[in-house]
C-alpha cells in the first residue's frame, strides 16, 4: 500500500521517533511508506540521519517562522487566521494528495491539517495514532487563554469527524474518545507502539561494574519528573551511580547545580538512547506528565533487558507486565509530595537486595515481546486495508483495552 505517515516535528521524542520506526518497516514488509514533517525548523539532524533510507517530504521552510509569528500574535487578538495550516494545506493540496491510499497522522496538529485537506477531498483516508495530547490540550482549554488552542470545539469535532480511524495506546485514550468526545467504539483500534532500535552505534567504553547504574531518559521538562529523580539518588545507600541523558531547560538546571557531582553523568540528547541504556542496571521514569501514554523510552529500557521502577501513569503498568503477570520493575505512585520517598525506597531496594533486581530484569524480555515492530507493522497494514476499503472491519483490528 502507500501511506503517508504525518508528524509535526523529527526531534527525540517517543511519537517523533515511532512514526520514523514504523514507516522504515513498513517499507521493508514491501509498502510504499513515506514521512511528512510539517515544522522542519524543528528537526534533530542526528535524529534524521538514523533515518536516511526513508523519503520525507517536508512543508517550505521559507518565510515559516513568519508565519507561525503572525498566527502567535493573532491569537493574542483573539483572531484565528491559521495562516501557518492553510499553507501547510495548500502545498500538501499540490504535492501529495491523491498520490497516497492511506494519510496516517500523528499529533493534534497533523489531524488538523488532514481535517482540513479531507473538506475539500472526501476520498482521502485517514487513520491517526494517539500519544497522549488531546488529554493535555483538554485540560489547557481551562487554563490561560493564551495556552488554549482558538475555537478549539469545533476543531476537535471537525477532527473527530474527519478521521476514519483512531488507533489508542492507552485505556485512558480509549475512554476519553468514547465517554468524553462520544466516538463510537467501532472507530477505535488498540495497536501497542512497536520499537525496533535504529542502526546500532559504537558500544561505549567499558565501565566498572562494581556499582549500580540507574539511568533516565527524557525530554528536559519538570514534568518528566527529573528533580525528584535526583533528590532520591542523594539520599540512597551504597554504590551506585546515575546517567541522565536528554536535553531541555529543567535539565539544564539541575546540570548547573551537580554537573561536577563524580557520580552524576548528565550524557545530553543521543539519537539512539538504548545505546545507554544498555550500559547501566536499572531504568527509572518518574513521569508526572499529564498525557504520558505508551513512553517510548521505557520498551528501550525493556528491549535493553534493565528492571523499570516508573510512575502509575498512562499504560506503564501494563507495559511492565509480562504474560506471567509478573511485573519486571516496581511502580511508585504519580503524587509529588511522596515521590521522592517512593523512588528512595524502590531504589534503595535494588541496591540492597541485587537479586530482586536480576529477577525483574529477567521478566523484561517477555515484557517487551508484545511491542516487536513486526507485529505492530503487520497490525497496521490490517488497519489500513480495512480503512481503504479491501476488507471488512474484523472484531481482532477493532480490539478494545
Amino acid at each position: 500500500m502507500r501511506i503517508l505517515l504525518i508528524t509535526e516535528a523529527l526531534v527525540l521524542g517517543g511519537a517523533e521517533t515511532f512514526v520514523l520506526r514504523l514507516a522504515r518497516r513498513l517499507a521493508q514488509d514491501g509498502h510504499q511508506a513515506e514521512v511528512l514533517c510539517l515544522n522542519p525548523d524543528f528537526e534533530d539532524p542526528r535524529l534524521v540521519a538514523y533515518y536516511g533510507d526513508l523519503v520525507i517530504h517536508r512543508i517550505p521552510r521559507f518565510g515559516l517562522r513568519t508565519l507561525k509569528r503572525a498566527d502567535r500574535v493573532a491569537g493574542w487578538l483573539k483572531l484565528d487566521p491559521m495562516l501557518q495550516q492553510r499553507r501547510a494545506r495548500r502545498w500538501v493540496e499540490r504535492r501529495l494528495v491523491g498520490r497516497f491510499d492511506i494519510y496516517h497522522s500523528h499529533l493534534f496538529g497533523a489531524d488538523w491539517l488532514m481535517t482540513l485537506l479531507k473538506q475539500r477531498h472526501p476520498a482521502i483516508r485517514i487513520v491517526s495514532t494517539l500519544h497522549g495530547d488531546y488529554a493535555l490540550l483538554e485540560s489547557r482549554q481551562k487554563g490561560t487563554e493564551r495556552a488554549r488552542i482558538r475555537n478549539w470545539p469545533a476543531k476537535l469535532a471537525q477532527t473527530l469527524a474527519a478521521v476514519d480511524r483512531w488507533v489508542t495506546i492507552s485505556p485512558a485514550q480509549h475512554r476519553q474518545f468514547v465517554d468524553d468526545f462520544g466516538v463510537d467504539p467501532a472507530r477505535l483500534v488498540g495497536i501497542p507502539n512497536g520499537y525496533a532500535p535504529p542502526a546500532p552505534l559504537p558500544a561505549p567504553p567499558n565501565r566498572d561494574r562494581s556499582g549500580t547504574r540507574f539511568v533516565m531518559v527524557a525530554r528536559g521538562m519538570r514534568e518528566k519528573g527529573w528533580g525528584f529523580l535526583v533528590d532520591a539518588f542523594f539520599r540512597l545507600e551504597g554504590d551506585c551511580s546515575l546517567l541522565l541523558v536528554g536535553e531541555g531547560g529543567f535539565l539544564d538546571q539541575l546540570r548547573e547545580r551537580h554537573g561536577d557531582h563524580p557520580r552524576i553523568t548528565f550524557a545530553g540528547a543521543h539519537p539512539n538512547p538504548v545505546a545507554l541504556i544498555a550500559t547501566a542496571d536499572a531504568f527509572v521514569h518518574p513521569s508526572i506528565y499529564r498525557a504520558e501514554s505508551m513512553p517510548t523510552v521505557i520498551i528501550e529500557a525493556l528491549f535493553a533487558g534493565l528492571p523499570v521502577i516508573a510512575t502509575r501513569i498512562g499504560s506503564v503498568a501494563a507495559m511492565v507486565a509480562a504474560p506471567s503477570g509478573e511485573r519486571a520493575g516496581m511502580l511508585v505512585e504519580r503524587d509529588e509530595a511522596t515521590l521522592t520517598d517512593q523512588l528512595t525506597a524502590a531504589m534503595q531496594s535494588y541496591l540492597d537486595d541485587p537479586a530482586l533486581r536480576r529477577r525483574h530484569a529477567a521478566l523484561a524480555p517477555a515484557a517487551f515481546a508484545r511491542f516487536d515492530m513486526g507485529r505492530c507493522a503487520a497490525a497496521y497494514a490490517q488497519l489500513y486495508a480495512e480503512v481503504a476499503g479491501d476488507v471488512p472491519i474484523t472484531s481482532a483490528t477493532a480490539a478494545r483495552h
